[in-house]
């Protein structure tokens, strides 16, 4: 008996072109989550169009492939158990408030303080209003830290002031919004595997490439300005 080699497979998006695209497009939100995690306005425009852009998934999956017969005998069981995943629920109530309601609730708490390298060494937690971007934020913590936290001149090398935010969206849980966002779209990750695995093709996904690295919540002094490490004389 002989292995088919997996090389030899087709490639699922030659199946589901239109599926993997929107699972792309969930990525590319998702991705700009964290690129405008410290801005306010931006990163709420992001995280609906993240969550709307996970829904479509299986609305598109569905119509792409309702003639495939593999797909109708595979999909009844993956939808009893999406319907039975508390995270993709929530998930699908939250696309229903953003599409004819609002924008989803987000509030935001911000631990501001001395940080060494990327790690939080003394600081101050607050939930802090959504609106404010963390900008303003370090701002103000130079304004009253300075001299406190660390000096004036940064003696110490790669010690900052700066800030570690964490969004959260109410309807979503209490879990940080990105990890959360992440764990959605893996879940169709592996759920596609198994679909090209049923049909014979072959489809790759990593799993918790976005938010296995947290350094998309923190926002330090050298951020602001790049030129501040040759100025305190750490490099």
């Amino acid at each position: 008996m002989t292995t088919e080699n997996k090389s030899t497979k087709p490639e699922l998006e030659e199946l589901a072109p239109e599926t993997i695209q929107r699972l792309m497009e969930a990525t590319y939100f998702l991705q700009q989550m964290t690129m405008t995690y410290q801005e306010p306005t931006a990163f709420r425009f992001n995280l609906n169009a993240t969550i709307q852009a996970i829904r479509n998934i299986t609305f598109v999956l569905q119509a792409e492939l309702s003639d495939n017969d593999i797909f109708q005998n595979w999909y009844p069981s993956k939808q009893d158990e999406m319907r039975a995943n508390p995270l993709l629920r929530q998930f699908v109530e939250a696309r229903n408030i953003i599409v004819k309601k609002k924008s989803l609730e987000a509030r935001s708490k911000a631990s501001v303080g001395l940080f060494v390298y990327h790690r939080l060494k003394l600081w101050i937690q607050n939930e802090v209003c959504p609106n404010i971007t963390s900008e303003h934020l370090l701002n103000t913590a130079k304004a009253h830290f300075t001299d406190v936290f660390v000096d004036k001149n940064h003696s110490a090398e790669w010690e900052q002031l700066g800030v570690k935010r964490e969004w959260i969206a109410t309807e979503l849980g209490e879990d940080e919004v990105v990890g959360l966002c992440n764990r959605a779209i893996d879940y169709f990750g592996v759920l596609l595997i198994d679909l090209a695995n049923s049909t014979g093709h072959n489809f790759q996904w990593q799993p918790g490439e976005i938010s296995k690295l947290s350094y998309y919540q923190i926002l330090l002094e050298t951020d602001l300005d790049p030129s501040l490490p040759k100025k305190w004389g750490w490099e």
